[in-house]
C-alpha cells in the first residue's frame, strides 16, 4: 500500500481533535489489515470516550472518506477497500444498537443508493441519525432500482428521501430519479450525498437535489430545515455545520476551489475548510468577507436563496 491520505495527528489542533485523529489512523490501519478484533477495541476505547454520535462524526465518517479518497487514488486496491470496509460495517451494526432512540416527530425518510452503486454505509449513517431524531426511516440499501425508491415514496407519502451516488456513471440515472419523485403528488425534498454529489450539482441542466449534506449531521439539519421543523432544537454545532453546508454549496456552484475562495474573501485556507466542515463558530465580518467573494449578501448565503 501507498502511501495513506489520512494525515497523521497536528500539533495546531486541539487535543481533543489530535485524540480523533490519531483514532482514525489507527482504525484505518487495522481495517485495511482486516483486523476486526482490534477494529472492535478501538471502537470500544473511544465510546468510552465519548458518545456515540461524536463516533460517526468525528471518527468513521472521515475514515470511510479517508478508505474512499485512497481507494480513488489507487492507494490501495479493491479487495483492501473491501476488507476495511466490512471491518468498519460489522462495529457499525453493533454500535447502533447503542444509539438512543427520540420520541417519533412525525416525519419520514426514505434513504438509498440506484443499481450499480453497492455503497452502503454513508447511507447507513445518515439514516441512523434520523432515527436518534425521532424520524420513522426506511432504509433500502443499495443497488435499489429507481422505479422502486418513486414507488416507495409514493405509496408511503415519504416527506425525505436521501439519494447517495458514489461514482459520475450513475448521475443521469440520479438526474432522472430526482425529476420522477419532483413529479409526485407529494413530491419530497430530496438530498443527494456522496463522493459524486458535488460534481451533480454543477450540472444546471439536471433537476437538482433540495440540499446537498456533506455528512450525517449536515443531512439532518437540512431536513428538519425542509420540512419547518424549529430551529429551536438546534445545537450551535449544528448551526454551524449548516452554514458551512452553505459555503460548500455556494462555492461548488461557482466551480471555485477552497484556495480561491481563501483568496478572494481574504482567509487562511485551513480556516475556510474548517468553516465547511462546521468546525468554527463564524463572525459576522467573517461571513460578510466570504458572502462578498461569493458575490451573495449574508443573507443569500445563509438562506441558500441565491439564483446564480
Amino acid at each position: 500500500m501507498k502511501k495513506s491520505s489520512l494525515k497523521p495527528p497536528s500539533p495546531e489542533s486541539s487535543p481533543r481533535e489530535q485524540n480523533f485523529q490519531t483514532t482514525r489512523a489507527i482504525l484505518l490501519t487495522a481495517a485495511l489489515q482486516g483486523q476486526q478484533d482490534e477494529v472492535h477495541a478501538i471502537l470500544g476505547s473511544a465510546l468510552k470516550k465519548n458518545s456515540a454520535k461524536e463516533i460517526y462524526l468525528q471518527v468513521l465518517v472521515p475514515t470511510l472518506q479517508s478508505l474512499g479518497t485512497a481507494w480513488a487514488k489507487g492507494e490501495i486496491s479493491i479487495a483492501q477497500e473491501h476488507v476495511a470496509t466490512e471491518a468498519i460495517s460489522s462495529e457499525l451494526s453493533a454500535l447502533r444498537c447503542t444509539l438512543a432512540e427520540a420520541p417519533a416527530n412525525g416525519h419520514s425518510a426514505l434513504f438509498a443508493a440506484l443499481p450499480g452503486d453497492l455503497h452502503t454505509l454513508g447511507p447507513r449513517m445518515v439514516a441512523d441519525f434520523f432515527i436518534m431524531d425521532g424520524w420513522k426511516v426506511s432504509f433500502l440499501g443499495n443497488n435499489t432500482p429507481a422505479s422502486e425508491i418513486v414507488s416507495f415514496a409514493r405509496e408511503h407519502r415519504v416527506e425525505v428521501v436521501g439519494i447517495s451516488v458514489s461514482s459520475a456513471t450513475h448521475l443521469k440515472e440520479v438526474g432522472e430519479l430526482i425529476a420522477k419523485l419532483r413529479r409526485l403528488p407529494h413530491a419530497p425534498k430530496i438530498l443527494l450525498g456522496g463522493r459524486a454529489a458535488a460534481e451533480f450539482q454543477k450540472r444546471s441542466s439536471s433537476p437538482q437535489a433540495d440540499a446537498y449534506p456533506a455528512d450525517a449531521q449536515q443531512a439532518l439539519t437540512e431536513a428538519r430545515r425542509l420540512v419547518g421543523r424549529t430551529a429551536a432544537a438546534q445545537t450551535l454545532e449544528e448551526v454551524a455545520r449548516q452554514i458551512g453546508a452553505r459555503i460548500r454549496s455556494e462555492r461548488s456552484k461557482q466551480s471555485l476551489s477552497q484556495a480561491e475562495l481563501s483568496r478572494q474573501a481574504r482567509l487562511d485556507r485551513a480556516y475556510v475548510s474548517g468553516l465547511e466542515n462546521g468546525k468554527h463558530n463564524a463572525t459576522i465580518g467573517v461571513l460578510v468577507q466570504v458572502a462578498s467573494a461569493l458575490g451573495l449578501s449574508v443573507q443569500e448565503l445563509l438562506s441558500g436563496s441565491a439564483t446564480m
